[in-house]
């Protein structure tokens, strides 16, 4: 709900599709910059304590969004500023999020926690924008804004209630934070499986995750639409990757996660090659819907791979250089692909988008075989 009402604002108060992804990029710079370094904090203390910390202080932001919306207050610097610390959250949250639920289930059902941990975030993608649409209406942005911030009790609710008894390091004392950092990395440069996969999600990220950034300014000036039909884009996105994460989760092994993988990047190209080209809501729709399908499928699907192939010490460092890719690598896209569309306009750039997801896919296909989980 926040992040469509951001952009809707963001939108209405400049006009510049640049200005919107140098939003984006803010708010995933820190990711880009400080994830590794973040997780090697996450491999030496409580997750669950870090992510009452994490969620405490993007409650603040949020209630903070809706003080300034509702005071006439809110101008484009504070949201500037505002992005940039749900970036530094995020840049800590994401990797402890992802390790603190998967050290809940044994080894055996992480393919079945991931996919449901992404069914219940995509459907959460699927509602709420589609309900932002419609309370941007009647309650503006900064209604939004206070219903996520009031959202985040039951966040802190659930994590209180949930028992966690994490394994203790017996290493800590003898090492530094700096000494984690550079085993976290030599692990990933020893490993080529997981190289492979944390490069091709970070190329597959820059030039396909920023084409959300795009929807705001498709909708309003090639669709002539209104917040409430860019509340239905974004859900026909969260259908699509709502079903990815269901049919994820339903699976009963990880073998053959490798072309699921494959699948997902080739479905995501293909449809955004034309995606913005088209001038009718009725054939825009069912594109999303298959878009935010492929979409789901790498990350869900590597996110699982990832997991799988780590050990356990080294999990957090690992996911948060997965989290570098995600998040950074669609930072990096957001500020490239913005610019490019000043010059091209958007449908080429999300076109060219499109061809160069194929043609990362290509270079790396014959590395994904290597990609292989037994069970």
């Amino acid at each position: 709900m926040q992040q469509v009402a951001m952009s809707w604002l963001i939108y209405e108060m400049t006009g510049s599709i640049v200005l919107l992804g140098t939003v984006v990029f803010l708010a995933q710079l820190p990711v880009l910059l400080f994830s590794p370094f973040l997780s090697a904090l996450i491999d030496r203390y409580n997750k669950k304590s870090i992510l009452i910390i994490t969620q405490s202080v993007g409650m603040t932001e949020a209630f903070l969004l809706a003080i300034l919306v509702f005071s006439g207050t809110i101008q484009i610097w504070q949201i500037l500023t505002l992005s940039f610390i749900v970036g530094c959250i995020n840049a800590l949250d994401l990797p402890a999020r992802q390790t603190f639920y998967s050290s809940l289930v044994p080894r055996s059902k992480l393919t079945n926690a991931i996919g449901l941990n992404s069914s219940i975030i995509q459907g959460s993608q699927l509602i709420g924008p589609a309900i932002a649409g419609f309370l941007i209406k009647i309650i503006g942005e900064g209604g939004c804004f206070l219903v996520n911030g009031i959202s985040y009790l039951f966040i802190l609710f659930a994590l209180r209630k949930i028992v966690y008894n994490p394994q203790k390091r017996m290493d800590i004392a003898e090492n530094n934070i700096f000494d984690d950092l550079k085993k976290g990395f030599s692990y990933i440069k020893n490993n080529s499986s997981i190289g492979i996969l944390l490069l091709l999600v970070a190329i597959f990220c820059f030039f396909a995750f920023p084409v959300r950034t795009f929807i705001t300014a498709y909708i309003k000036d090639v669709l002539l639409g209104d917040s409430i039909l860019l509340g239905i884009m974004m859900a026909s996105l969260g259908l699509g990757a709502f079903a990815a994460a269901l049919y994820l989760a339903s699976r009963n092994s990880a073998k053959g996660l490798e072309k699921m993988l494959i699948y997902g990047i080739v479905l995501c190209s293909l449809v955004m090659i034309p995606f913005f080209f088209i001038s009718k809501i009725y054939l825009a729709i069912p594109i999303a819907v298959v878009m935010g399908f492929g979409l789901i499928c790498v990350v869900a699907t590597s996110n699982t791979l990832l997991q799988m192939l780590s050990d356990n010490k080294m999990k957090g460092r690992v996911m948060g250089y997965f989290s570098m890719g995600f998040i950074g690598g669609s930072a990096l896209g957001n500020i490239a692909l913005t610019w490019l569309s000043k010059h091209i306009t958007i449908p080429y750039t999300v076109c060219i988008s499109g061809v160069a997801c194929i043609v990362s896919l290509l270079v790396f296909k014959k590395f994904i075989p290597k990609i292989e989980i037994e069970n």
